[in-house]
This record gives structure tokens, sequence and C-alpha cells, in this order.
């Protein structure tokens, strides 16, 4: 069976018809090339069916329910904005990409001017360690609402950190109104990065333990500043 890369192959067996399967999960090759595995089963016969199926996901987050692992800094920032999770009110969007909760810059108020702290670092939302497990084909999705005054130099940004919380590189560019992707909509609306492979240098220098860090910055503003940045429905596989 030919691979594609990222997906994995399901392989249910049985030592007679009537018994429970024994599942095996089987990932793909990266490179497209043929995938093989060896599953020891002791028994004289046994009966093998391979399906091809996506990836697994390493961390799936849509922030409804009981939220583990997600920690927000502020690095020194003086500004009273801070990343909230919650339904967005006052400013914003007016709901979540999908249920009731995300998280953001502040969920009832504009974000302040200087959201820098040291280092020129702006507030972050870290999510949970992740172990890879030395999958070397990983692809990360989200959805973000971008609200930015008019003149705002600032943005959001994704960070890629080894276990430490040590900065390894930045996977995006700065999002703002002037930087938007393609396949993006603009500030104000919705809108969906991904899924992105995350670099191969990434995932052979890091290996197994990673954590992402969204990050908002702003700077000085003459225009009326917005809701700044939102974050939900992410997923890792």
């Amino acid at each position: 069976m030919t691979d594609q890369a990222g997906q994995y192959f399901f392989v249910p067996i049985k030592r007679n018809v009537r018994e429970r399967c024994l599942d095996h999960h089987v990932a793909a090759a990266a490179d497209g090339s043929t995938t093989s595995a060896t599953v020891v089963i002791t028994d004289d016969l046994a009966f093998y069916r391979v399906e091809r199926s996506a990836a697994l996901a390493y961390l799936s987050e849509d922030f409804e329910g009981e939220v583990v692992g997600w920690t927000t800094q502020t690095n020194g920032s003086a500004s009273a904005t801070t990343w909230e999770l919650g339904t967005p009110t006052v400013v914003g969007p007016p709901a979540a990409n999908s249920g009731t909760n995300l998280y953001g810059t502040d969920l009832d108020a504009a974000y302040e001017d200087f959201t820098l702290g040291e280092g020129n670092k702006g507030i972050t939302l870290l999510s949970p360690v992740i172990n890879l497990a030395g999958d070397t084909f990983v692809t990360l999705e989200f959805a973000y609402f971008l609200d930015l005054a008019a003149d705002e130099q600032g943005g959001g940004r994704i960070n890629i950190l080894d276990e430490q919380g040590g900065s390894f590189m930045s996977i995006e560019p700065l999002l703002t109104d002037s930087n938007i992707a393609p396949e993006e909509v603009v500030s104000g609306e919705w809108a969906k990065i991904g899924p992105i492979r995350l670099p191969q240098n990434v995932t052979d220098a890091i290996k197994i333990m990673i954590e992402f860090e969204f990050e908002f910055l702003s700077a000085e503003s003459a225009e009326a500043n917005g809701g700044g940045l939102h974050i939900d429905d992410i997923v890792v596989k």
C-alpha cells in the first residue's frame, strides 16, 4: 500500500474470526515510501486487515470543558492586557470559532498599548508540553481572530519552544493586517492557519518534547485599539 505522509495505517489483528481485535497503529513514512512494520503473533493462525487512517492528534483543544496544561505569561509587561480563557464580550469576535470558549487577549476590553515586556517579548499563551515521540511529520492548525488598531505595528506570532521553555523558532510571520497569508481573511473575522508542517530542522533538533507559544505584541497607536488576538480549535498531529 502506498503511503501518504502524515497518515497512519490501522492494523486490527485476530487470532480467530470471533476474537476481539488486537489493534496496532503504524505511522506512514514521511517521504511517501512504502512502510513496513513487524508485529509478533505467537499463534499459528492470525487474521489481518490493513486500513489507512488519519494521523492521531498529539493535541486537540477547543477550550470547552476542562482545559489542562495551558499557561499564560506577561513577561514583565506593564500592560493590564493578559491572555484570558472564556467567552468574549464587548470587543473581539462575537463568539468563539466553535463552542463558547476561546483564549484571547482580554475578553471584556480592548487591548492596551505596549504589551511588550523583557527583551521586547509580548504577552504569551503556552500550550501543554507535547511529546512528539520522534515523529518527523508534524502539523499545526488553529483558528484565530485578529482585531487591531488601524495603525498598529504589532500583531501575533507563533513560536516553538523546547521542553525547558527555550525559544527555538517562529513558524509563522507576524500576523498583522498588512501581512496576511493568501488563504486567510482580513482582520476582524475568524481565519484559519494550517495545517502547516513543522520544519524538518525543528523535529530533528527537538526530537520529542515541544511547546507552542502564541505571542501578542502591541505598540503605541493613535487609533482606537481592538480586541487583539483570539485563538481557538488548535490541532497538532
